[in-house]
């Protein structure tokens, strides 16, 4: 791998490179010429990256692949004294880097897994369209009087942030410093560590004491039915049950903001797929996961080599940590012909083979709920609003490759065509 990309492979990772504002030509680049390559991250010693279909669907699959991140040895550190508050909130991170049902293998994953699927199956997705659709409709009648809103900040961010409140049981005068929190949580910047860590620890907080009041008073919520896991079937420890739902909050709204600003920033770019959505409303869904499979708003996932294995045609010691180049995997001409366009007419259903939610036992438990929520927002706007435009040109995306998505969306909504 030429040393120019490697070097920019490194910046990308740490923020502050002009590549994270369009980083796919660098990816094309970097599929074509390396299917495999070793590059430095977060130190010195390189690890292994995997850029093509193929080799990363596979390797999502594979058993020999660790979820283990620890094992891989990637674990910051934070130099200096530290008073006793950020000494308990890097505690409370690494708790979470260690104990959620996404850094788990079995059985371990199986058994916290099991208990949290429950309130995910199709059937009570299903059940939350009328809340969804409520809140939709509420923050647009907010947002659409004015001109030029960005519509990151007034529907994009509060809408997944309101749904899985919701779902847990967080009253409603509590969103806003939920959100406010869990915004901080998820980075790849070695820097935002312990910014990082301090949002993780009020989470904490919070949910310590919602569970405490679940105890004395349960409520038709998925918390209840967590803290009745914890209790009556001894499935739970208390700090599991707390990280399970920091992963739940953070998983289940951040992406979706993401995907949902970035899926309007596409589709400006192809304004005949917007058109094509308002006579044909039943291409929604595939719209949303080619807009999806365009703008992942996680650009890598990881695992840690148990073993020695072998990817696209290299050896992997066991202990790597390979990083799978979902972005350019879900580009890739391999699989997806005119791989940069929305296409929502891909034959043999090649839209919904995109790796945005992983793959194999880590499939996100979320995707329903996050394409539910993503096919409500976009029916209700192409129908709603006909004289819908995106002002910004070009879009200014987050210098985080961790959570790609736009900084901001200035839009103007125009008038209502349809009564809600």
């Amino acid at each position: 791998m030429d040393t120019a990309i490697a070097d920019t492979v490194a910046q990308i990772f740490r923020g502050g490179s002009a590549v994270v504002q369009n980083p796919y030509p660098l990816f094309a680049q970097v599929r074509e010429k390396a299917p495999l390559f070793r590059a430095p991250v977060f130190g010195p010693i390189p690890d292994v990256h995997v850029t093509r279909y193929a080799d990363a669907y596979a390797a999502l699959r594979d058993p020999h692949l660790s979820s283990e991140r620890r094992l891989g040895g990637i674990s910051p550190q934070i130099e200096g004294d530290l008073s006793a508050d950020d000494e308990a909130a890097l505690a409370a991170s690494e708790r979470v880097n260690t104990m959620s049902m996404l850094t788990k293998d079995p059985p371990d994953h199986t058994r916290l897994r099991k208990l949290v699927a429950k309130a995910f199956t199709p059937r009570v997705v299903e059940q939350q369209r009328p809340m969804i659709q409520a809140i939709v409709d509420d923050l647009l009648a907010q947002a659409s009087p004015q001109d030029g809103v960005d519509f990151i900040r007034a529907v994009a961010a509060p809408l997944p942030a309101q749904v899985i409140a919701a779902l847990l049981g967080v009253p409603q005068q509590d969103w806003a410093k939920f959100k406010q929190w869990s915004d901080g949580v998820i980075s790849f910047d070695r820097d935002a560590i312990l910014r990082s860590a301090r949002s993780t620890a009020q989470l904490d907080a919070y949910f310590r004491g919602m569970i405490a009041a679940r105890r004395e008073e349960p409520r038709e919520d998925m918390l209840s039915a967590l803290v009745y896991a914890r209790d009556e079937q001894g499935a739970l420890t208390e700090d599991e049950m707390v990280v399970q739902c920091i992963v739940l909050l953070t998983g289940g709204h951040e992406t979706t903001t993401q995907v949902l600003g970035s899926a309007l920033a596409t589709l400006a770019k192809q304004p005949e797929v917007w058109h094509e959505l308002r006579e044909r409303p039943e291409l929604v869904p595939g719209v949303v996961d080619e807009c999806l499979r365009l703008e992942s708003p996680f650009q890598f996932n990881n695992r840690v080599a148990r073993e020695d294995i072998e990817i696209a045609g290299h050896t992997v010691r066991k202990g790597e940590f390979v990083w799978l180049w979902v972005a350019a995997a879900n580009r890739d001409p391999r699989q997806f012909n005119l791989p940069d366009l929305i296409d929502p007419h891909r034959i043999d259903g090649k839209h919904l083979s995109h790796l945005v939610f992983g793959g194999g036992i880590h499939y996100c438990l979320g995707a329903a709920l996050a394409q539910l929520e993503l096919r409500i927002a976009l029916t209700t706007l192409t129908q709603r609003y006909s004289d819908f435009q995106v002002l910004d040109a070009p879009v200014l995306w987050r210098n985080n490759v961790a959570l790609r998505g736009p900084m901001a969306l200035h839009v103007n909504f125009g008038h209502e065509t349809r009564v809600r």
